[in-house]
């Protein structure tokens, strides 16, 4: 699994160049965040630009990271989610507590507005 991080003034960016295929993908991605939690930074995105599906393993560590996240009071988001992920997202329950936007550029307008 290839990720990218790109870390801005006030929030990180995950970019998931592909979906994990392994528990041991999924436990590394993990670590890897929990590490960014400890940034100092309260805002997390995972871009899913280059996501076509999403297996059991990257619905978990997907969950696992917003699970981590709210617990140290921070906002996780989704980006660059399709229609059909938006769809398997709300099937398996994630859609009513991960606020998901269409573009990077949609995310910036809504949740960066405020500053």
């Amino acid at each position: 699994m290839k990720i990218k991080v790109r870390e801005k003034e006030d929030y990180i960016i995950v970019d998931l160049e592909s979906i994990a295929n392994s528990f041991q993908e999924a436990q590394e991605f993990h670590q890897r965040f929990e590490t960014l939690l400890n940034s100092g930074k309260s805002l997390f995105v995972i871009n899913l630009l280059n996501v076509v599906y999403l297996n059991s393993i990257t619905v978990g560590m997907i969950s696992s990271s917003f699970n981590s996240t709210r617990k140290k009071n921070g906002r996780f988001v989704l980006i660059n989610v399709d229609e059909k992920l938006e769809e398997f997202l709300d099937g398996v329950g994630l859609k009513r507590h991960i606020k998901t936007y269409a573009s990077e550029s949609e995310f910036e307008r809504q949740e960066l507005k405020a500053k």
